[in-house]
Parts: C-alpha cells; sequence; structure tokens
C-alpha cells in the first residue's frame, strides 16, 4: 500500500511536469518525459516481480490502452492500472490471454 502511495505520488508529479512542459514545447518534451518515466517503472515492476509487466508486449499493451482515455494523468493511471491488475489477476484473464504467446507443443 505504501508503494502504491508513492508511487502515484511521484507519478501525479511527472504528469504535472510533463503538462507543463507540453505548454511550452507543443508535446515533446512531455511525451519523452513520460515515456522514460514509464520504463524506469517498468523497471521497477520487473525487479519487484510484477506479472502485469512480465513480458514485452504487457509493458506496452497497458500503457497504449491507458492513453486511449483523454484528459488524464496517463502516467498516474498507467501506474495505478498496473498496480490494480497485478493485485486482481483473475479479473483480467482475457487480457493475459490476448498478450500471451501460444505454447509449443
Amino acid at each position: 500500500m505504501a508503494e502504491t502511495i508513492l508511487g502515484s505520488l511521484v507519478c501525479l508529479i511527472i504528469d504535472l511536469l510533463a503538462a507543463v512542459a507540453d505548454f511550452f514545447t507543443f508535446g515533446i518534451v512531455g511525451f519523452f518525459s513520460q515515456m522514460l518515466s514509464w520504463l524506469v517503472f517498468a523497471f521497477w515492476f520487473k525487479i519487484k516481480g510484477v506479472k502485469a509487466t512480465a513480458t514485452l508486449a504487457k509493458r506496452f499493451v497497458i500503457p497504449i490502452a491507458v492513453q486511449l482515455i483523454p484528459v488524464i494523468p496517463t502516467t498516474a493511471a498507467t501506474f495505478l492500472v498496473t498496480v490494480y491488475i497485478e493485485n486482481h489477476p483473475e479479473k483480467f484473464g482475457l487480457l493475459e490471454k490476448a498478450v500471451s504467446t501460444p505454447a509449443k507443443k
């Protein structure tokens, strides 16, 4: 729980800085700052053993799906969605099948 709160606060700060940077650089700096921060979070999730971002496809499916929702802090939302998926794997069996590779026979 403490990591979720701390991670959310860090993500909100990143989103705030990205919004300010977007205003002054027409979306370029904000995009790159959010992209690089997500790579850091994906690395952190990998170290922690999170299965929601275990494969390369899952590391990018979640952020792309969250970015489809307009006008939200995307880094914070992606972080919270990833934490929710990790804590409730039984609700996301379809996502697991969609991004997993077929088993070899």
